[in-house]
C-alpha cells in the first residue's frame, strides 16, 4: 500500500502537467500530423527523463557522496564564521540575514542528502 501511494504521489503531478499542456494544445486545434508530432514528444520526455535522472542522479551520488561530509563541514564553517562577524550597519545586517536563510536551506537540504 506504500509503494502505491508513494507511485502515486509522483505519477498524478506529471500526469496532470502533461494533461494541462494536452488540453492547451487540443484547444488550439492542431492537424493530425502535429497532435501525432506532440505526442510523440511528450511520451519521450515523459519516459526519459525520470531514467535519465536516475542514471545521472547515480553517477553524481557516487562522485557526490564521497565529497558531502567535506562539503557540509565547510559550509558549517563558513556560516559560522558569517554569524560571528560584527556588523556596524544595517544594509549589512539584511545581507547578512538573507545569506543565513539560504544557508539554512542549504544544509537542510546538505542534511537530507545525507540520510
Amino acid at each position: 500500500m506504500r509503494q502505491a501511494l508513494i507511485t502515486a504521489g509522483l505519477l498524478v503531478p506529471l500526469g496532470l502537467d502533461t494533461f494541462a499542456l494536452a488540453a492547451a494544445l487540443g484547444l488550439a486545434g492542431l492537424t493530425g500530423r502535429d497532435r501525432l508530432r506532440v505526442a510523440l514528444v511528450f511520451t519521450a520526455f515523459e519516459a526519459g527523463m525520470p531514467i535519465l535522472g536516475v542514471l545521472v542522479g547515480r553517477v553524481a551520488g557516487g562522485f557526490l557522496g564521497q565529497w558531502a561530509g567535506y562539503v557540509g563541514i565547510a559550509f558549517l564553517f563558513v556560516a559560522g564564521a558569517l554569524l560571528l562577524r560584527p556588523s556596524a550597519d544595517e544594509e549589512g545586517e539584511k545581507r547578512r540575514l538573507k545569506l543565513l536563510a539560504r544557508a539554512r536551506g542549504l544544509a537542510i537540504l546538505d542534511l537530507g542528502l545525507g540520510i
